[in-house]
């Protein structure tokens, strides 16, 4: 009698915390009725007919790193990724802001091979051999260190201010990242897992050609969904010219170092028949 009553109690606690958790999950999600609210997420999690986007099966996708330095549109291509192909993105450090704004993969490990591509800033080469192909988004590095810097300072959907661009706080950043920028781009284009090269200048100039490239390295079909791409080529995440200041705000020392990074960087990329990085 008193074991039945502690396996009731047992059910109904588990009962609540399965409530409990749906409705967390509901929040998670929900945003307001506004239609610039709306548009990712209506087409993403919930599915608007042909164009929704699912999960694949337990181990049913290889394990493909979408790599990038910060700053190089890798959230973007994530979101043209998903309208191609029509399964989920993930990422190696989930993030619940971008599961809120309707990346529904945020919630499955990367290694379930239940997403199509993985988000990935890191470079250390034991992470990379956890995967068996990589995209890699290669951008102009002065263009990415001045938007990494604004969506640090002013977040994903606004823009900083002038002063976010000098003084130690500015100069910290660009020495550490244009390290960091080079060390992704080494490593990976370096790296003995297949890989293809895709520039960010690229797929803004025409997106539906990168996106071709991007999806045939998936074994995926881009025409059967091209309409789904077209319907929102932009996504929520995407803040053309955020790297236009207007000015240079990059010292004679700071264009020193980074041009030497990119030097070192196109050796690599010519040396395996690759163009180089932009820098206009």
């Amino acid at each position: 009698m008193i074991f039945r009553k502690f396996l009731r109690t047992i059910h109904y606690k588990a009962v609540f915390a399965g409530g409990l958790l749906f409705i967390l999950i509901l929040l998670l999600v929900r945003t307001d009725d506004s239609s610039s609210n709306r548009g990712l997420l209506s087409a993403n999690f919930l599915g608007d007919g042909k164009c929704s986007v699912r999960f694949a099966g337990l181990h049913e996708r290889p394990l493909v790193a979408l790599t990038s330095f910060p700053g190089s549109g890798n959230i973007w291509v994530r979101h043209l990724i998903e309208r191609a192909t029509g399964i989920y993105t993930g990422n190696c450090r989930p993030d619940k802001e971008l599961f809120k704004e309707g990346f529904v993969g945020e919630i499955e490990h990367w290694r379930k091979g239940k997403t199509i591509v993985a988000k990935t800033h890191g470079y250390e080469e034991g992470h990379i051999a956890e995967f068996q192909a990589a995209i890699l988004i290669v951008r102009n590095p002065y263009k990415a260190l001045i938007a990494e810097r604004s969506r640090k300072h002013a977040g994903m959907h606004s823009y900083p201010t002038q002063g976010s661009f000098s003084g130690p706080e500015w100069e910290k950043h660009v020495a550490w990242n244009a390290i960091y920028w080079e060390r992704i781009m080494s490593n990976w284009l370096q790296s003995s897992i297949s890989h293809i090269v895709i520039y960010y200048e690229d797929i803004r100039q025409d997106p539906i050609v990168e996106l071709e490239k991007m999806t045939d390295f998936l074994n995926t079909t881009l025409s059967d969904r091209l309409d789904c791409v077209k319907k929102d080529l932009e996504g929520r995440f995407h803040r053309s010219g955020d790297e236009d200041l207007g000015y240079d705000p990059f010292t004679p020392e700071m264009h020193a170092d980074i041009d030497q990074r990119i030097g070192r960087v196109n050796a690599v990329l010519q040396s395996k028949g690759m163009k180089p990085v932009y820098t206009a």
